[in-house]
């Protein structure tokens, strides 16, 4: 991990307990796919309604249906919703003990500290221009500055509360804090770098033996025979752009920025 060489986040990274070439580990896991069918059994029960309401689809597209607040459907979407976040917020507690624990097995007496937890993918009902509205976050989480209201009483009060920013294993990770201009965004900041392909395109474009080659390259252990294709580095946009477009934009700014050293991967091809 090195830490960024900008003054204006310097104490950020103080606060957030981050030292310069210092271990970290991210984690970035969901729900295990919990989450996606809770959705998907959502989506069907709302496209009946609209359909029983005579309700037309926004832009003829069933894919924005939607539950008014304080209906019935509204609460069943909310609580399956807590359902998912719940759990995937019960898998990175556990899979961040357990790296821990495999750390002091190799390194007894060595110590780690939880710098922060998020969910993304949900909606939250805050403070936005003055009004309480839900902001859902899909493809995005919080990004808010030193000073907001939200973080009065807690160690983030004035310089703004940690971003963590999964990027790929060949371009690293970053840990950001948010600036004033996330304003703009509802406080809000993607929570990674973006596909540019999908999963089955970037299994037909990619070559698997280059995938492989390409980790081994840059010295990065993986627990995978085969390192996932729909999970490489080129299936997703040029890291240092989107950085780029988030600084620029006022948005947010790098605090320290993390080199993969060993990506461990849950799924069939991982070595067990």
């Amino acid at each position: 991990m090195r830490l960024s060489d900008d003054p204006s986040v310097q104490r950020a990274a103080e606060v957030f307990g981050l030292r310069d070439r210092n271990v970290a580990f991210l984690s970035h896991c969901g729900s295990r796919g919990f989450g996606n069918v809770l959705a998907q059994n959502q989506f069907k029960d709302l496209e009946r309604k609209f359909e029983k309401w005579s309700t037309p689809f926004p832009a003829n597209d069933k894919k924005l249906v939607y539950a008014p607040l304080g209906t019935p459907e509204a609460d069943a979407y909310l609580n399956d919703m807590a359902l998912g976040a719940n759990f995937a917020t019960v898998n990175h507690l556990l899979i961040n003990a357990l790296v821990l624990e495999a750390f002091q097995e190799v390194l007894p007496g060595v110590t780690g500290r939880l710098v922060y937890f998020i969910s993304h993918n949900i909606a939250r009902k805050e403070v936005v221009e003055n009004q309480l509205a839900w902001v859902h976050r899909k493809g995005a989480t919080r990004a808010v500055p030193g000073g907001h209201h939200s973080l009065a009483g807690t160690p983030f009060a004035e310089c703004g509360h940690p971003i963590l920013l999964p990027g790929n294993p060949r371009d690293g990770s970053v840990v950001m804090v948010a600036q004033s201009g996330a304003s703009k965004t509802c406080w809000s900041v993607n929570h990674g770098a973006g596909r540019a392909m999908g999963r089955k395109a970037a299994a037909r474009a990619l070559d698997q033996r280059a995938v492989d080659a390409g980790m081994e390259a840059m010295d990065i252990l993986s627990n995978c025979r085969q390192y996932p294709i729909d999970e490489s580095p080129d299936a997703y946009k040029d890291f240092a752009e989107v950085l780029k477009s988030v600084e620029g934009a006022g948005l947010a700014k790098p605090v320290a920025t993390l080199k993969a050293r060993f990506v461990i991967k849950d799924n069939d091809k991982a070595d067990d």
